[in-house]
């Protein structure tokens, strides 16, 4: 500091106020960077933090969402609203579809007071589980798709279209309830098997694409199906017991392991087949796959 007072001719004083001066400058950059790390990480947050908001549904803010008289409603669509938890909705007593997708949803137990309900749909959520479920004993429709699930509660027996995809199921059980089940769609979890599958005498629809599936189950029992994904497993034949399934249309076995035309032999039987797809497999590289299959 001395050396520059005397190169430059300034009074000591004078320099020392140019030195905290370019000290407040560094400290100020510091600080703008600091912000604008903060500012960067914000991004990457869920929308919830970003705007600081928690959304609790309670019958007035329900009304409010609605602009209906709620003792009448029967469908309402509270989606994309940031909603972290629903209140007892049982005064709303018409009300039988609620789409409640895209939130911050946790949990949802005080749904099961509202037993009207036929059409419910949490997809986008962050729930783990839906034990109240079994609560809704006029429900048809259920959606809880993209969240946090493991465990499988039972169902009500009216339940005919069930949708789990993009959840954390290892295993699928209590099935047994789903008697009038038609579409059960459960992609992209962690399903190695499924177990009694063979009561769902009305399925139609069968989804278990992006699994860890080796075997085909069993559908013998499952006549009506006619729409059947499998892809993205590690399956390495098609089972005999698929000639039972005469009424299937759509099968998808991409992206597994099949090698050869023995493997698939079992669906030469399948007569009203419309869709095949194997690409992805080892036999779909196979010279003459394009003759035989196709």
């Amino acid at each position: 500091a001395v050396v520059s007072t005397q190169s430059t001719g300034k009074k000591k004083g004078e320099t020392k106020k140019e030195i905290d001066k370019i000290t407040t400058i560094k400290q100020t950059k510091q600080t703008h960077t600091s912000k604008k790390g903060i500012t960067i990480n914000n991004l990457n947050q869920p929308k919830k933090i970003i705007q600081g908001k928690m959304v609790k549904i309670t019958l007035s803010k329900f009304a409010q969402i609605i602009k209906k008289d709620f003792s009448v409603v029967k469908e309402a669509d509270l989606s994309n609203q940031d909603v972290t938890e629903v209140d007892d909705l049982s005064s709303c007593l018409e009300l039988q579809n609620i789409n409640l997708s895209h939130n911050q949803l946790t949990e949802l137990d005080n749904l099961q007071y509202s037993t009207a309900l036929k059409i419910v749909n949490v997809e986008h959520n962050r729930l783990s589980e839906f034990d109240w479920i079994m609560k809704l004993k006029k429900l048809e429709e259920f959606n809880a798709s993209n969240n946090a699930i493991r465990i499988i509660p039972k169902f009500p027996k009216t339940l005919h279209t069930l949708n789990l995809n993009s959840n954390e199921i290892s295993r699928m059980d209590n099935l047994e309830t789903l008697v009038k089940l038609k579409s059960l769609q459960l992609s992209n979890n962690e399903i190695r098997e499924i177990s009694a599958i063979h009561l769902l005498v009305e399925l139609t629809t069968l989804v278990l694409s992006h699994n860890m599936i080796k075997i085909i189950p069993d559908l013998r029992k499952n006549e009506l199906i006619s729409t059947l994904s499998l892809a993205n497993n590690k399956i390495l034949k098609v089972p005999p017991t698929i000639m039972y399934n005469a009424k299937l249309k759509e099968l998808d076995l991409s992206n597994n392991l099949i090698q050869t035309f023995e493997d698939v032999k079992p669906l030469f039987t399948l007569l009203h087949l419309k869709s095949l797809s194997l690409v992805g497999n080892p036999v779909a590289k196979l010279p003459s796959y394009k003759s035989t299959i196709i």
